[in-house]
Protein backbone atom coordinates (compact mmCIF):
# COMPACT_ATOMS: atom_id res chain seq x y z
CA UNK A 1 0.00 0.00 0.00
CA UNK A 2 1.56 3.11 -0.86
CA UNK A 3 1.07 6.61 0.87
CA UNK A 4 -1.30 8.32 -1.93
CA UNK A 5 -4.00 5.24 -0.89
CA UNK A 6 -3.90 5.63 2.92
CA UNK A 7 -7.21 7.96 2.51
CA UNK A 8 -9.07 5.21 1.06
CA UNK A 9 -8.64 2.57 3.96
CA UNK A 10 -10.84 2.69 6.93
CA UNK A 11 -9.44 3.70 9.99
CA UNK A 12 -7.22 5.68 8.76
CA UNK A 13 -6.61 9.85 9.13
CA UNK A 14 -9.08 11.16 6.34
CA UNK A 15 -10.07 7.22 5.40
CA UNK A 16 -13.38 5.89 4.80
CA UNK A 17 -15.86 4.57 7.04
CA UNK A 18 -15.47 0.63 7.88
CA UNK A 19 -18.69 -0.26 7.89
CA UNK A 20 -21.05 2.98 6.18
CA UNK A 21 -24.75 2.98 7.18
CA UNK A 22 -26.36 1.65 3.81
CA UNK A 23 -30.16 3.27 2.70
CA UNK A 24 -31.84 -0.14 2.48
CA UNK A 25 -35.50 1.53 2.55
CA UNK A 26 -37.29 2.50 -0.49
CA UNK A 27 -38.51 5.73 0.36
CA UNK A 28 -41.10 6.21 -2.45
CA UNK A 29 -43.12 3.48 -3.55
CA UNK A 30 -44.28 3.70 -7.28
CA UNK A 31 -47.84 3.42 -8.21
CA UNK A 32 -50.47 3.18 -10.70
CA UNK A 33 -51.76 6.41 -11.57
CA UNK A 34 -55.37 5.66 -11.52
CA UNK A 35 -54.96 4.13 -8.23
CA UNK A 36 -53.90 7.30 -6.89
CA UNK A 37 -56.28 9.13 -8.87
CA UNK A 38 -58.89 6.81 -7.17
CA UNK A 39 -57.46 7.37 -3.29
CA UNK A 40 -57.80 10.84 -3.69
CA UNK A 41 -61.05 10.81 -4.62
CA UNK A 42 -61.68 8.27 -1.88
CA UNK A 43 -59.79 10.77 0.55
CA UNK A 44 -61.97 14.14 -0.47
CA UNK A 45 -65.08 11.84 -0.24
CA UNK A 46 -64.02 10.95 3.39
CA UNK A 47 -63.75 14.47 3.81
CA UNK A 48 -67.16 15.66 2.85
CA UNK A 49 -68.09 12.61 5.58
CA UNK A 50 -69.25 13.87 8.98
CA UNK A 51 -68.50 11.19 10.87
CA UNK A 52 -64.96 10.29 9.53
CA UNK A 53 -64.55 14.39 10.01
CA UNK A 54 -65.25 13.65 13.82
CA UNK A 55 -63.66 10.42 13.78
CA UNK A 56 -60.27 12.06 12.73
CA UNK A 57 -60.74 13.91 15.89
CA UNK A 58 -61.49 17.51 14.38
CA UNK A 59 -63.67 19.41 16.48
CA UNK A 60 -67.30 20.80 14.09
CA UNK A 61 -70.21 21.57 16.25
CA UNK A 62 -70.08 24.67 15.43
CA UNK A 63 -69.23 24.34 11.24
CA UNK A 64 -72.73 24.74 9.03
CA UNK A 65 -71.70 22.39 6.41
CA UNK A 66 -69.46 19.39 5.51
CA UNK A 67 -67.84 20.22 2.83
CA UNK A 68 -67.36 23.86 3.62
CA UNK A 69 -66.97 26.24 0.48
CA UNK A 70 -66.20 29.60 0.93
CA UNK A 71 -65.90 32.72 -1.39
CA UNK A 72 -62.69 33.32 -3.45
CA UNK A 73 -62.46 36.46 -1.26
CA UNK A 74 -60.74 34.40 1.26
CA UNK A 75 -57.74 34.14 -1.71
CA UNK A 76 -57.47 37.69 -1.44
CA UNK A 77 -56.05 38.14 2.31
CA UNK A 78 -52.40 39.28 3.14
CA UNK A 79 -52.62 39.37 7.45
CA UNK A 80 -52.60 36.59 9.71
CA UNK A 81 -55.22 38.30 12.34
CA UNK A 82 -57.72 38.65 9.12
CA UNK A 83 -57.23 35.09 8.32
CA UNK A 84 -57.55 34.05 12.13
CA UNK A 85 -60.77 35.89 12.64
CA UNK A 86 -62.06 34.78 9.47
CA UNK A 87 -62.03 31.36 10.68
CA UNK A 88 -63.38 31.72 13.71
CA UNK A 89 -66.19 33.60 12.09
CA UNK A 90 -67.05 30.62 10.40
CA UNK A 91 -67.05 28.80 13.35
CA UNK A 92 -63.58 26.62 13.80
CA UNK A 93 -62.57 28.47 17.18
CA UNK A 94 -62.53 25.05 19.16
CA UNK A 95 -60.10 23.59 16.16
CA UNK A 96 -58.29 26.59 15.70
CA UNK A 97 -57.39 26.14 19.88
CA UNK A 98 -57.29 22.56 19.81
CA UNK A 99 -54.51 22.87 17.25
CA UNK A 100 -53.02 25.56 19.25
CA UNK A 101 -52.58 23.20 22.59
CA UNK A 102 -51.12 20.50 20.14
CA UNK A 103 -47.77 20.42 20.11
CA UNK A 104 -46.25 17.47 22.03
CA UNK A 105 -42.74 16.49 22.60
CA UNK A 106 -41.83 13.58 20.27
CA UNK A 107 -40.94 10.08 21.98
CA UNK A 108 -37.25 8.43 21.10
CA UNK A 109 -34.16 9.67 19.21
CA UNK A 110 -36.35 11.82 16.95
CA UNK A 111 -35.63 14.41 19.53
CA UNK A 112 -31.98 14.92 19.27
CA UNK A 113 -32.25 14.32 15.39
CA UNK A 114 -33.77 17.84 14.88
CA UNK A 115 -37.57 16.79 14.95
CA UNK A 116 -38.58 17.68 18.96
CA UNK A 117 -41.54 18.55 18.61
CA UNK A 118 -44.96 16.89 17.16
CA UNK A 119 -48.24 19.02 15.98
CA UNK A 120 -51.84 18.48 14.92
CA UNK A 121 -52.79 18.16 11.55
CA UNK A 122 -56.03 21.04 11.40
CA UNK A 123 -57.98 23.07 8.71
CA UNK A 124 -56.62 22.45 5.22
CA UNK A 125 -57.42 25.00 2.85
CA UNK A 126 -57.91 24.32 -0.64
CA UNK A 127 -57.45 27.21 -3.59
CA UNK A 128 -57.26 27.40 -6.60
CA UNK A 129 -54.94 30.98 -7.07
CA UNK A 130 -52.77 32.67 -4.30
CA UNK A 131 -53.25 36.21 -3.83
CA UNK A 132 -51.71 36.19 -0.63
CA UNK A 133 -53.26 33.87 1.73
CA UNK A 134 -50.28 31.39 1.54
CA UNK A 135 -48.40 33.64 3.31
CA UNK A 136 -50.65 34.85 5.91
CA UNK A 137 -51.89 31.57 7.01
CA UNK A 138 -48.63 30.03 7.76
CA UNK A 139 -48.19 30.99 11.48
CA UNK A 140 -51.64 29.64 12.20
CA UNK A 141 -50.62 26.10 13.99
CA UNK A 142 -51.80 23.05 12.07
CA UNK A 143 -53.36 24.80 9.24
CA UNK A 144 -52.18 23.87 5.83
CA UNK A 145 -53.04 25.36 2.20
CA UNK A 146 -52.25 23.83 -0.99
CA UNK A 147 -53.36 24.59 -4.41
CA UNK A 148 -55.85 22.28 -6.45
CA UNK A 149 -52.94 21.59 -8.58
CA UNK A 150 -50.96 20.34 -6.10
CA UNK A 151 -53.36 18.06 -4.48
CA UNK A 152 -51.74 15.04 -3.05
CA UNK A 153 -52.89 12.11 -0.12
CA UNK A 154 -50.18 12.85 1.94
CA UNK A 155 -52.46 16.07 2.76
CA UNK A 156 -55.76 14.62 2.07
CA UNK A 157 -55.08 11.73 4.67
CA UNK A 158 -52.24 12.84 7.02
CA UNK A 159 -50.73 9.14 8.00
CA UNK A 160 -53.26 7.27 5.92
CA UNK A 161 -56.24 8.13 7.82
CA UNK A 162 -58.98 9.94 5.79
CA UNK A 163 -61.33 12.65 6.81
CA UNK A 164 -59.31 15.75 7.35
CA UNK A 165 -61.30 18.79 7.90
CA UNK A 166 -61.28 20.67 4.40
CA UNK A 167 -62.38 24.23 3.55
CA UNK A 168 -62.32 24.72 -0.72
CA UNK A 169 -62.32 27.58 -2.34
CA UNK A 170 -65.41 28.23 -4.95
CA UNK A 171 -63.14 28.13 -8.07
CA UNK A 172 -61.20 24.91 -6.32
CA UNK A 173 -64.11 23.12 -6.01
CA UNK A 174 -65.22 23.71 -9.74
CA UNK A 175 -62.02 22.60 -10.76
CA UNK A 176 -62.56 19.92 -9.14
CA UNK A 177 -65.04 18.16 -10.79
CA UNK A 178 -62.58 19.38 -14.37
CA UNK A 179 -59.59 17.30 -12.64
CA UNK A 180 -61.24 14.13 -11.85
CA UNK A 181 -63.60 14.08 -14.66
CA UNK A 182 -63.00 11.04 -15.81
CA UNK A 183 -63.05 8.76 -12.44
CA UNK A 184 -66.23 10.51 -11.40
Amino acid sequence: MTARNVGRVPFAKGGRRAHPIKTQKKIIKKMNKKTYELSIISAIAASGNVLWVQKRGHKIQNIPEIPLVVDDKIQTIKKTEQIYSTLCDLGFNEELIKNKKGKKIRAGKGKNRGRKYKRKKGILIVIKDDFGIVKSSRNIPGTEIINIEDLSIDKLAPGGVAGRLIIWTQSAFNELKNKFEVLI
